[in-house]
């Protein structure tokens, strides 16, 4: 995986957390 892939899925980690304790 490309370095920017894996910055992506960190993202996405962290606007799935974020969207839980928003909800």
């Amino acid at each position: 995986m490309s370095f920017e892939s894996v910055r992506i899925n960190e993202l996405a980690k962290e606007l799935k957390m974020t969207s839980k304790e928003v909800i």
